[in-house]
């Protein structure tokens, strides 16, 4: 027998090899006996999703990150762009509250430099270098740029005295105006772990 766990609980084959065969008969061919399976009672570790919401947000005056030259990178986006919100939902996960205020850290700190988007026509000669595979890492692009894939597209159409092969890709091209590679240490709020003297906190 054979348990398996479905989305309502769990289901039991009997392998055909494991069945009583009667037949074969030359009116309804070959007819198998199976076994009936009762589950009364099943011992394990189960868990349920939390009702709880962990809301988290961070990128907000009380947050700062050290900009070139000094000051604040954060309040000096705001006022040049004004102030941008993004909602990011965990519908799988149950996240704790550091967990959460990571992610809200970690989007801000991926986003807040400014990207310039390319949309690259691949070259049918060249085999389309960049492949379904090559989304979300970095590749060269042709003007010599390092960017990382987004997405990509390939369409064709063949006809007896006519063909047609086409691919395209997007990529993003990071422009590192604000230092994020730096990793500081943080409190439980999300704000920056001060020194002695006022200065912050890198992880060594």
């Amino acid at each position: 027998m054979i348990f398996k766990r479905s989305a309502n609980g769990c289901t039991v084959e009997v392998p055909a090899a494991n069945r009583y065969v009667f037949g074969p008969n030359p009116f309804v061919g070959m007819r198998y006996g199976v076994y009936i399976v009762e589950v009364t009672s099943v011992t394990g570790t189960a868990w349920t999703r939390s009702n709880t919401t962990v809301e988290a947000e961070w990128g907000t005056e009380e947050h700062e990150i050290p900009a070139v030259g000094g000051g604040d990178a954060l309040a000096q986006s705001r006022a040049q762009y004004g102030v941008r919100s993004a909602t990011i939902q965990s519908n799988i996960f149950q996240l704790t509250p550091e967990q959460a205020m990571a992610v809200a850290r970690g989007y801000v700190l991926h986003n807040i430099n400014p990207r310039t988007i390319r949309d690259v026509q691949q070259s049918e000669w060249n085999r389309y270098p960049v492949k379904f595979d090559h989304i979300g890492r970095y590749v060269e692009l042709p003007n010599g740029e390092v960017a990382v894939v987004e997405n990509r597209s390939y369409s064709d159409s063949f006809a007896p005295r006519a063909s047609a092969m086409m691919s395209t890709f997007t990529a993003t091209v990071s422009h590192s105006v604000i230092d994020t590679t730096t990793e500081y240490l943080f409190n439980s709020d999300g704000s920056y772990w001060e020194n002695d003297d006022g200065t912050i906190s890198e992880v060594l």
